[in-house]
């Protein structure tokens, strides 16, 4: 029975050496492509290849890759579209690997991506294909994990009747781009006075995905939120110790679920803000979501003459 261990394991070994003795740090790839954001990954192209024999071992290796600047917790599934009666990648088995990547790090202004390698169904252990001949296939991979969006643009805020005399408009727009998968484009900021020594602040977040995957809410890993698709958590949006309330599913809430889609999503907060100078402060904003990549790599399976 012909196997696939062996360039497995030279795979293997060559990823680890390029950590260990090339210009990154240990298990560090190269350095990060601007357009990427968040986490991502890919198969080898020989792990699997891309015609596999009848009744020939095989094993998919994945690479996972982290950009973000923390810690990522996720789920790398596979699986295929053939029946498991023909064996290969079968339902029967759960094939999931739980994955804990460190944050990329940043040199000399250049983000290097943490790695990670995964091979299925095990370093020690194939898949095959039997009694079926001439059958195109796919192998489906998905990898799910979970990240935080924080953004702390500035603002100030100040009596709108005094503006005129302070530093501080009583309506702006302020720029809070975070490298994640869903970035703050943009903060509208309006102040209207309610008494001497109090304002409200009314605020519209301009949110916009920045990747190719579907967001979740965050616990999409666990499949403990049903129906999680094209929503986040919002946890809060704070503006030094005072937490405005925001318009979400449940209804105007300091946190709560919120949808989001392909366009830019627009999440109006407000609150009272006791004030009797100008006061400059972060504006915190903190969404908590699942991202889940989805990628389909064509397989045949055929004898090699």
């Amino acid at each position: 029975m012909k196997t696939h261990y062996l360039l497995i394991f030279g795979l293997l070994l060559s990823v680890l050496a390029f950590g260990q003795f090339g210009c990154a740090p240990i298990g560090f790839g190269r350095e990060s492509q601007a357009q990427i954001i968040g986490s991502d990954f890919s198969l080898n192209p020989e792990a699997p290849p891309s015609i596999v024999e009848p009744n020939t071992e095989f094993q998919v290796m994945a690479t996972i890759e982290n950009y973000g600047d923390v810690n990522t917790n996720g789920v790398f599934c596979v699986y295929d579209t053939i029946d498991d009666s023909y064996g290969g990648i079968t339902d029967a088995i759960h094939h999931c690997e739980p994955v804990l990547i460190a944050g990329a790090t940043e040199e000399n202004g250049k983000i290097f991506p943490a790695k990670k390698v995964i091979i299925f169904p095990s370093p020690n252990s194939a898949f095959s294909y039997t009694n079926i001949q001439n059958q195109p296939a796919n192998i489906i991979a998905t990898w799910t994990y979970d990240y935080s969006t924080k953004s702390q643009p500035l603002i100030c805020v100040c009596d709108p009747s005094k503006q005129s005399i302070v530093p501080c408009s009583s309506s702006e727009s302020v720029y809070g781009h975070v490298r994640a998968p869903l970035d703050v484009v943009r903060v509208e900021k309006n102040l209207f006075r309610v008494s001497e020594n109090q304002v409200r602040l009314k605020v519209k977040i301009h949110l916009k995905k920045q990747i190719a995957g579907t967001l979740l809410l965050p616990g999409a890993i666990s499949k403990y939120n049903q129906d999680p698709k094209n929503k986040v958590w919002l946890r809060q949006v704070s503006f030094a110790k005072d937490i405005l309330t925001c318009k979400t599913l449940n209804g105007n809430a300091e946190s709560g679920v919120i949808e989001v889609g392909e366009t830019e999503k627009v999440l109006s907060c407000q609150g009272l803000i006791s004030v009797n100078r100008v006061v400059t402060h972060p504006l915190n904003i903190w969404l908590d979501y699942s991202v889940e990549i989805k990628k389909i790599y064509p397989l045949k399976i055929e004898t090699i003459e």
